[in-house]
C-alpha cells in the first residue's frame, strides 16, 4: 500500500522556507518589487491625504537596464571545424529568435536589478511545435521567481556546484495526476491509489465534499534537480507523494539501474539515520565535484560518451552585486528606498499643504456676517456688520514660504540619488545643450565604469552560461535531421548571389570555348538565392567538436555614439576616407581606438562589399581590355601586312622609275650629242657653201637637221 508521508522535496522546501524566513529574504524581495511597481506607501498610511509618488526606483532601474542592454553583442561558437561552427551558430540564432531572446534578456536584466539575482530555467517541451520550422518539440526559457526557488547551500555562490537545486509551482490536480509515472517495483493498484491521493493544497472534507471538484483545485509540485555519476536527474513531488522515479535529463540514459541503486541507497540511509532532524536523501553527487581523474586520456568512444552527458543544471543565475559568500545578490533598489520615502513624504506633505491652504481661511467676529455665506467666487461682496472700529471679517493668508524650501530639498535629493546610481543629467545626456557631444561622451565614459563592470559579467558569465546550457540541449535533443529557417545577413546574401553569378558566368564561358557537344546554360538553372533559406541541423554535425563560447560585444557604453557619428561624418565630409584604398581603410578602422567592435565589423562588411564590387569591376574591365588588346593586335597585324605590301610596291616603283630615268638620261644624252653634231655641221657648211644660194642652203640644212634628229631619237 502507498504510505502517506512527507516527500524529500517537500522536506527540503520546509528547510529552505525556514532559512528564508529567518533571513527575511521573502519580505526583502516583496519590498523591492513593491517599490519598483510604485506601491511605496504602507496600507493605512496618511489616510485621507493624496499620496504623491515620484517613482525614482523604477526610473533608475529602467535607466540602468537600458544602459546594460544597449550594447549589441553576439555569441561566437569557436572550434577547429569551421563548417560545424557555422552550422551551430546559424541554428542557435534561429533558436534565439524562436525564444524571443532579446525581449527575454531585457526582462532578465530588470529582474536581476530589482531582486539582486535572476534565475532562468531551460527545458525541452516535447509536445510543443515551433511556428518557424517543421518539427515537434522546442526549447523553452522561463524566469524563475526566487520565492519559489531553492538551492542546497545558500552560502555557496556557484549554482552549478550546488548539491541540488529546486523550484516549485502550482498546477491543477488533474494535470499533476496525468504526469505521474509508474515507479520501479510498484503494482498497478498502488500506482492508481497514489494518483488518486494527490489532492489540492487546501484540501479538506468540508471544502471539497464532492470529490468530482477535486481535479479543479491547485496543488504545489516541487521539482528537484541533482546529479548521479556526474549526470543531471530530476524528480517531481507533491507534499506527500513523488510523481515518478528520478529521470535523467539525457534522453538516452537507461535510468532503471540508477533508480534501483538510488532506492537501495535511500533505504540504507533511512536505517542508519541517527539524527531525527536530518533529511534522508538518495546517495547523489556532493557539491565538491573537484576530484581529479587518474586517467589522463580517453578513447574516442569514451570522449563522446562524456561529451553527451547532461552535466550542468538547466538553470542559469546572475547577481550583479553578490553578498559576501552568498548565493543571493543585493538589489539596486535597496539603497534608494530611504531617499525615495523622504521624497514621497515631502511631496505628499506639500500637496496636503496646498490642499489645505488653496482658498485660505477667513476670520469673522460674532454677528459680522449676519448669515452671509463665503464662497470665494470672484467679485463676491461681503458686508461687515460688526460694530467695532476694526474689521469683523478678515482673510487669513496662507504661509507658503516653506513650499519653495521643500521643492528645492526634493530636487537636491533627486540629484544626489541619480548621481549615486549613475543616472545623472550628464550620463543620460539631458544637458546636451550646454556641452559638446565630445565632452558629454568623455564625461559618460568616466561615469560608466560601474556599468562596464556589470556589463562584462553579464556577457562573459550569464550569456555564456546560457549558451552552454543550450549547447547541451542541442547535443542531446536534436539528433534527427530537423529543418529550420535562416535569414541571410546583407553580406551573406551578397556572397550567395555572387557565387551564383560566378558559376553562371563560368559555365557560359566554358560553353563559348567549346560549344560542340554541350547544351547552352539556361538562366533558370541558376536561380537567385532567397533571403530566407531552409537548412537542416543534427547534433551529429557537432558531436565530435569542442566549442569555446566567446561573447563579442559591440558598441559599449564606454564610447559614445555621438563621438563615433561625429568622427565618421567628418571623415566622409572632408573626403579623407574616400580617398584611401581599401587596404588603408581597413588599417585605419582597425587601429582607431574610438571605433567599437560592432562599427568596425560593419565597416569591414562595407569594405568587403566594396572590394568585391571593385574586383568584379576590375575583372570586367580586364576582360574588356583584353578584348581591346586582341582587336588592336589583329589590327596591327593587318597594318603590318599592308605596310609590307606598300613597301614592296614602293621598292618596285623605285626600280621602275630608276630604269625610266636611266633611259631618259640616255635619250637626253643622245639629243645633246645630236645637237652638238648639228652645230658642228652647220659651222662646216658655212665655210664650204658660202656661194650657195640661201634657199638651197636652207633646204639642205633643214633636211640634215631632221635626219640627224630622227637618228638620235631612234637610236
Amino acid at each position: 500500500m502507498v504510505e502517506s508521508k512527507q516527500t524529500i522535496n517537500y522536506k527540503y522546501y520546509l528547510a529552505d522556507k525556514s532559512y528564508k524566513d529567518n533571513a527575511n529574504l521573502v519580505r526583502y524581495w516583496d519590498q523591492m518589487q513593491d517599490f519598483y511597481e510604485g506601491k511605496q506607501f504602507p496600507d493605512g498610511y496618511l489616510t485621507g491625504i493624496p499620496k504623491f509618488t515620484a517613482n525614482l526606483c523604477k526610473y533608475l532601474i529602467n535607466t540602468k537596464a537600458s544602459k546594460l542592454r544597449g550594447t549589441p553583442y553576439t555569441l561566437a561558437f569557436q572550434s577547429a571545424n569551421k563548417q560545424a561552427t557555422t552550422k551551430l551558430e546559424k541554428f542557435d540564432k534561429f533558436i534565439l529568435l524562436d525564444l524571443k531572446y532579446d525581449t527575454e534578456l531585457q526582462d532578465s536584466i530588470i529582474n536581476m536589478l530589482i531582486y539582486g539575482t535572476e534565475v532562468v530555467f531551460y527545458h525541452f517541451d516535447g509536445e510543443s511545435v515551433t511556428l518557424n520550422a517543421v518539427y515537434k518539440g522546442k526549447l523553452s526559457r522561463e524566469h524563475i521567481d526566487l520565492r519559489r526557488f531553492a538551492v542546497a547551500n545558500p552560502f555557496l555562490p556557484s549554482l552549478q556546484r550546488q548539491k541540488w537545486v529546486m523550484y516549485w509551482q502550482q498546477e491543477e490536480v488533474e494535470a499533476v495526476r496525468e504526469r505521474c509515472i509508474k515507479m520501479e517495483g510498484e503494482s498497478e493498484e498502488d500506482f492508481e491509489t497514489r494518483k488518486s491521493r494527490i489532492m489540492p493544497d487546501d484540501y479538506t472534507d468540508n471544502k471539497y465534499p464532492d470529490q468530482s471538484y477535486v481535479s479543479h483545485g491547485l496543488c504545489t509540485v516541487y521539482t528537484r534537480y541533482f546529479r548521479v555519476n556526474g549526470e543531471v536527474y530530476y524528480q517531481s513531488s507533491t507534499r506527500e507523494y513523488d510523481l515518478f522515479d528520478p529521470i535523467s535529463l539525457n534522453p538516452h540514459t537507461n535510468a532503471k539501474k540508477i533508480n534501483k541503486k538510488l532506492k537501495k541507497s535511500l533505504e540504507e540511509n533511512e536505517k542508519d539515520a541517527n539524527n531525527p532532524n536530518k533529511i534522508i536523501d538518495y546517495k547523489i553527487d556532493s557539491e565538491a565535484m573537484l576530484i581529479e581523474s587518474d586517467k589522463k586520456t580517453m578513447s574516442e568512444s569514451e570522449y563522446i560518451d562524456e561529451l553527451t552527458k547532461f552535466k550542468s543544471y538547466p538553470f542559469v543565475d546572475f547577481a550583479p552585486t553578490r553578498r559576501f559568500n552568498h548565493f543571493y545578490g543585493i538589489s539596486d533598489i535597496q539603497d534608494v528606498i530611504a531617499g525615495q520615502q523622504v521624497i514621497n513624504f515631502c511631496l505628499t506633505m506639500a500637496g496636503k499643504s496646498i490642499q489645505e491652504n488653496a482658498w485660505g481661511k477667513w476670520v469673522a467676529k460674532y454677528g459680522a456676517l449676519r448669515g452671509q455665506q463665503i464662497n470665494n467666487d470672484g467679485g463676491q461682496l461681503l458686508i461687515d456688520y460688526s460694530k467695532n472700529a476694526s474689521f469683523g471679517v478678515q482673510r487669513v493668508e496662507a504661509n507658503s514660504g516653506n513650499m519653495l524650501n521643500i521643492v528645492e530639498y526634493v530636487n537636491q535629493m533627486l540629484n544626489i540619488l541619480r548621481t549615486l546610481n549613475g543616472a545623472n543629467e550628464t550620463i543620460t545626456g539631458e544637458n546636451a545643450s550646454q556641452l559638446s557631444g565630445y565632452a558629454i561622451s568623455l564625461l559618460q565614459e568616466q561615469g560608466n565604469t560601474v556599468f562596464e563592470m556589470i556589463q562584462s559579467k553579464l556577457w562573459n558569465d550569464f550569456a555564456v552560461s546560457e549558451a552552454t546550457i543550450r549547447l547541451q540541449f542541442y547535443l542531446l535533443y536534436y539528433e534527427d535531421k530537423i529543418k529550420f529557417l535562416y535569414e541571410y545577413s546583407d553580406t551573406e546574401y551578397e556572397k550567395a548571389v555572387s557565387l551564383v553569378n560566378e558559376k553562371r558566368a563560368f559555365d557560359l564561358e566554358r560553353y563559348k570555348a567549346n560549344p560542340s557537344g554541350q547544351i547552352p546554360p539556361s538562366f533558370d538553372a541558376y536561380p537567385t538565392p532567397e533571403r530566407n533559406t531552409e537548412e537542416e541541423f543534427s547534433s551529429s554535425d557537432i558531436k565530435k567538436t569542442v566549442f569555446y563560447i566567446v561573447p563579442k560585444a559591440g558598441r559599449g557604453i564606454k564610447y559614445s555614439e555621438v563621438v563615433q557619428a561625429d568622427q565618421i561624418n567628418q571623415l566622409f565630409k572632408d573626403g579623407t576616407i574616400a580617398n584611401l584604398s581599401v587596404t588603408d581603410k581597413r588599417a585605419y578602422i582597425e587601429l582607431n581606438p574610438m571605433i567599437d567592435e560592432t562599427t568596425k565589423s560593419k565597416f569591414k562588411e562595407i569594405l568587403d562589399n566594396q572590394e568585391r564590387s571593385e574586383n568584379a569591376r576590375l575583372v570586367e574591365t580586364n576582360k574588356q581590355l583584353q578584348t581591346a588588346v586582341q582587336q588592336q593586335q589583329a589590327r596591327i597585324q593587318n597594318l603590318t601586312a599592308q605596310i609590307e605590301m606598300y613597301a614592296q610596291y614602293i621598292k618596285d616603283l623605285k626600280s621602275e622609275f630608276k630604269n625610266r630615268l636611266s633611259a631618259a638620261d640616255k635619250i637626253n644624252q643622245y639629243k645633246q650629242n645630236a645637237i652638238d653634231e648639228i652645230i658642228k655641221q652647220q659651222e662646216a657648211s658655212k665655210q664650204t657653201a658660202s656661194n650657195t644660194s640661201k634657199s638651197s642652203t636652207s633646204e639642205e640644212t633643214s633636211q640634215i637637221m631632221s635626219e640627224g634628229l630622227n637618228a638620235a631619237i631612234n637610236g
